[in-house]
């Protein structure tokens, strides 16, 4: 027998009984194959008579309906689950569904089995699932892009179908546990690659602003040479560290720069003292050492703190427009 045998899984002839002076016939038990888990002896004496044993331990060898029985079958009583599975063409070669129903089998009468014999009740389902007229009527009707409604249509049709005429096989009971309509492959290839695609431009647009963050925050860091030498402190970076003493060395030049042309423009007109803006002389200064305008507040306000008078003398002109002496 097959290994897919079910619910018979074996059955052999038997060889005749023993005869014996003044005794009734004997049948040696060890003679019959050995019984597996969950299953149970059926002897048949005709091809009408079929006798279950009902406890394989107290079998004697002088028990009629095994003397005269002509041969033995184990019937396998587990409750097993089959699965079976039948192709739905689509409207187009390339739209074919695949269902895939789950069917629940329980031996309820080992004698009705036993009479049927070995049976493959794995292709027998399979048979009857692919011819069922449901899946016969729902043929070449639905495509690749609608089967969210044929996942909803053809299980409920397929349910209501065996519920009313469920599959029959004499002494098993079979029900149907439930239908599945599986995705495509090419469909579900083509979803994970726009789930990918989706999920990439996502990662990049994040990375692209965690970029620009970062650009912003370094930037930040290094508006001024104090807080450039801290961040390189506290980091221990190097190149923190060396943006800072550049900050410090382009400060250092750029006061060095503004004192030369302050001297420049002081040596002007023969030597002569000019009259001098000190607030536009100020605000220069604290331009060039701090590389920020002077806060409205401080260059509208006196020395001591009354309103600034109006300019008392010509103003310091720009840098560019003083020409060497």
């Amino acid at each position: 027998m097959t290994p897919e045998s079910f619910p018979v899984v074996d059955e052999r002839p038997l060889l005749p009984p023993e005869r014996r002076w003044f005794r009734r016939p004997w049948r040696d038990p060890a003679l019959l194959p050995a019984l597996m888990p969950g299953c149970v002896y059926v002897f048949a004496t005709n091809s009408e008579r079929y006798t279950e044993c009902a406890d394989p331990d107290d079998l004697r060898g002088t028990e009629p309906y095994f003397v005269n029985a002509k041969w033995a079958c184990m019937v396998n009583t587990r409750y097993r689950q089959i699965t079976t599975t039948a192709w739905i063409p689509g409207k187009e070669p390339p739209d074919d569904l695949v269902v895939t129903a789950l069917f629940g089998c329980k031996v309820d009468n080992p004698v009705e089995a036993a009479k049927r014999g070995p049976v493959d009740l794995q292709q027998h389902l399979d048979t009857q699932f692919r011819l069922n007229k449901v899946l016969l009527e729902i043929q070449h009707r639905f495509s690749t892009e609608k089967i969210e409604t044929a996942r909803t249509m053809a299980p409920g049709l397929v349910r209501h179908v065996y519920k009313n005429d469920p599959p029959i096989m004499e002494g098993v009971r079979i029900t149907l546990e439930g239908v599945y309509l599986h995705t495509p492959g090419e469909l579900r290839h083509h979803y994970a690659e726009v789930r990918d695609t989706i999920w990439a431009r996502e990662v990049e647009a994040l990375r692209e602003r965690y970029e620009l963050d970062r650009v912003a925050h370094t930037e930040k860091l290094l508006t001024s040479a104090e807080r450039a030498q801290a961040a390189a402190i506290a980091r221990q970076e190097t190149n923190t560290l060396r943006a800072a003493d550049r900050a410090f060395q382009a400060r250092a030049d750029r006061t060095q720069h503004l004192v030369d042309q302050v001297e420049k423009w002081l040596d002007t007109d023969s030597g002569k003292r000019a009259l001098i803006d000190r607030r536009h002389l100020a605000e220069e200064l604290f331009a060039q050492l701090t590389g920020k305008r002077l806060p409205v507040e401080l260059a509208h306000a006196h020395r001591n703190g009354r309103a600034e008078p109006k300019d008392d003398g010509p103003r310091l002109p720009p840098p560019d427009r003083i020409s060497p002496a």
